[in-house]
Formats: structure tokens, sequence, C-alpha cells
């Protein structure tokens, strides 16, 4: 993705930038193929949680789209309950 090509954009670093107002955050992931989604959707989970953890965010919500993680987030949303984040996830 190029986010200077992008309108309203704010560049913070080689990794955030601004888009409308909101904080967006590139994570890099492995190249390897159709599970390189699984491992992004991991990799944003953990970088949420640790930010949350590091920010002392009151009562964080994360609302989790994907199904294709859910076998694979189990301990991180045990860590995520800990911090006292309320996790909401579609039913199947």
């Amino acid at each position: 993705m190029d986010e200077k090509k992008l309108n309203e954009v704010t560049i913070v670093n080689d990794h955030i930038f601004t888009y409308h107002g909101e904080r967006v955050i590139k994570l890099q992931v492995p190249q390897i193929g159709p599970a390189q989604v699984i491992s992004y959707d991991i990799n944003a989970l953990k970088y949420c949680l640790n930010y949350c953890g590091e920010n002392k965010i009151p009562s964080p919500i994360f609302y989790i789209l994907k199904y294709c993680i859910r076998p694979f987030f189990g301990e991180l949303v045990k860590k995520a309950h800990k911090l006292g984040v309320c996790t909401y996830q579609p039913r199947q």
C-alpha cells in the first residue's frame, strides 16, 4: 500500500500514518502464501494487546471479524481478558 497516494494522510513514520484522523499501523508479515492472512491477523491482535497494555487503555473493546484465526488465538484472547479487554466475535 502506498499511503502517500491517499488524501488526508499524515505520515508519522515508516509504519504509522493517520488517514482521515484515524491512526493506521502497517504490520510486517512473512510472505507465506495463503497463511499470510492468518499471520497478519494474529500479529494485529498481538500488536493491539501490547499497545493497550503499554498505554494502559481502560476497557478496550476488540471486535474480531475473522473466523479463520479462531483456532490460533485462544491464548491471545485469554491475555486480552486479563488486560480487561472485551472481545466480540460474530457467530458462525
